[in-house]
Order: structure tokens, then C-alpha cells, then sequence
């Protein structure tokens, strides 16, 4: 039997390096890209309305809606957050 032998295998070539992002001379660069968008000066937005009301006040209305259900325990946060939106729709 001859004995074969295995060719040696030529060395590849080096792959092409991936192209890097330009990156500029700030050190802040990346915070500054990855800030939130400034709103435009032009654009007609309508105000955002804020809540005027206190927190005794809503204390006060979550209180009487309470009484309106009989005084029942378990239900403190459904009455607080709906006093809320009253006063909140009141404010509006």
C-alpha cells in the first residue's frame, strides 16, 4: 500500500477588520447621544395641567367616599385614587 500524505494546508488570510465608528473628541459623547430629544421651541403643545389638589383635601374625599360605602374595610385605595380624579377632573 503507498502511504499518502496530506498537503499542507496554506495559512488564510487575516479577515478584514470591522469598520469602527467614528467617535468624536468629547468625553460626554455617548451621554449626550443617548440623552432624551430637546422638545421643539415651535411646536403648539397644549400646557400640561397639573393637580391642585392638597393631600387633606383628598384625604377629606376618600374619607366621605368611605362613609358612602358603609364604613367596609379593603377598599382604602379604590377611594383614595378616585378622590383623586375627582379633584383632579374638578381642577380641569
Amino acid at each position: 500500500m503507498a502511504e499518502t500524505m496530506k498537503k499542507a494546508s496554506t495559512p488564510r488570510k487575516p479577515r478584514a477588520k470591522a469598520a469602527t465608528p467614528k467617535t468624536s473628541k468629547s468625553p460626554n459623547s455617548a451621554i449626550e447621544t443617548m440623552s432624551a430629544p430637546k422638545p421643539k421651541k415651535n411646536s403648539a403643545q397644549s400646557p400640561v395641567t397639573t393637580m391642585n389638589a392638597s393631600h387633606e383635601q383628598v384625604a377629606q374625599r376618600a374619607h366621605q367616599l368611605w362613609l358612602e360605602r358603609g364604613g367596609s374595610d379593603g377598599y382604602h385605595l379604590e377611594d383614595w385614587y378616585r378622590a383623586e380624579r375627582e379633584l383632579m377632573h374638578k381642577a380641569s
